[in-house]
């Protein structure tokens, strides 16, 4: 009886990514003239004809679109394995438009989160979200874009 040992291959991080890269972007740009070599030299079709056109972009954008979905995949699950989500969370909670507005603006604003229903009710906003600014309710029902809290503000 024999018995063979297996070795794994143990590569650095950075010279693995750079290897995929590499590979990736060589099989992106080697895509258009290998699916027009296979459309009109390999199966003999002619080039300008609809059949002819319709087999090049097929064998085209196939191999297009899982070298999309891979490359995005990858990327996703490379900066997910660094940034957990808790942290994503903690770093977006309470960074709407509004007080992104105000920082970026450099304006001193006092920004209130009011929850009290009775409060937000004698304010006169039926429905929230809703914005006031200088007490006067500009917003209600929905939530605001960068460029309407800019104008409200007086930001350009």
């Amino acid at each position: 009886m024999t018995a063979f040992a297996a070795r794994r291959l143990a590569l650095p991080l950075p010279l693995l990514v750079g290897f995929a890269a590499v590979g990736w972007l060589v099989a992106w740009f080697v895509n258009l003239p290998a699916a027009n070599w296979i459309a009109f030299e390999l199966i003999g079709l002619e080039p300008g004809t609809h059949v002819g056109e319709a087999v090049a972009f097929f064998v085209y954008d196939v191999p297009k679109v899982l070298l999309l979905l891979t490359g995005v995949i990858w990327l996703v699950s490379f900066i997910r394995s660094f940034v957990s989500p808790d942290r994503v969370r903690q770093a977006l909670a309470g960074r709407g438009a509004v007080p992104g507005t105000v920082a970026a603006a450099g304006i001193a604003a006092e920004i209130r989160h009011v929850v009290d229903y009775p409060d937000i009710v004698a304010r006169g906003v039926m429905s929230t979200p809703g914005l006031a600014i200088d007490g006067r309710v500009v917003l209600a029902g929905r939530v605001p874009t960068l460029e309407q809290v800019a104008a409200w503000l007086g930001v350009s």
